[in-house]
């Protein structure tokens, strides 16, 4: 019989406003929201947020998911762990705390049910979704291929900077990790 107050919430001059909520319905009608962790805001009032759902209708495989939040669109939905990965090879299992820069852009890491080929870096603004680097792509200068990839972080020009493990390397454990940077083209 009680309401669940926990939730995100925005506070602007003073005036307090409910981003998302406990126990509210999820997005798309698949389940309720029962967690939101690690929210990220921006100075332009942009939020990224993890949420975790319960009564969803695949029993667990669904129950995340990453959001971007503007005063203009309220809550968009970048990726929800079930999903298909971008290229249709797996499914999103898992999803990384999200990093949100000053355009909206909205960084995270992703685990996939593709074994070969199981972790990945995505950039989305809720509209255009890419995948910065995944397990299995060769490293940029050519020594060994990206094993797992993680720790992502961005920037306000939209650059990408993220921890890599490689392997088939040259020098075997002693060069087999780095931090890597994707640029956009533009």
């Amino acid at each position: 019989g009680t309401t669940s107050t926990n939730g995100i919430y925005l506070v602007t001059d003073g005036v307090i406003r409910s981003i998302a909520k406990s126990g509210q319905p999820a997005y798309d009608g698949n389940g309720k929201v029962l967690v939101y962790g690690h929210p990220r805001l921006t100075n332009e009032g942009h939020i990224a947020l993890s949420v975790d759902f319960t009564g969803t209708r695949s029993a667990g495989v669904d129950n995340s998911a990453i959001f971007r939040w503007t005063e203009e669109a309220n809550l968009i939905p970048m990726i929800r762990t079930g999903d298909r990965d971008l290229d249709g090879n797996g499914k999103v299992s898992s999803m990384g705390n999200p990093r949100i820069n000053a355009k909206g852009q909205v960084v995270f890491t992703v685990g996939y049910t593709d074994l070969i080929r199981p972790t990945g870096i995505i950039l989305s603004d809720g509209e255009k979704t890419v995948e910065i680097g995944r397990a299995g792509q060769p490293a940029p200068d050519g020594n060994g291929r990206f094993f797992a990839l993680g720790y992502s972080a961005i920037n306000d020009r939209g650059q990408i900077a993220f921890h890599a493990t490689l392997d088939s390397t040259l020098r075997g454990k002693y060069d087999d990790s780095g931090v890597y940077v994707w640029s956009p083209s533009q």
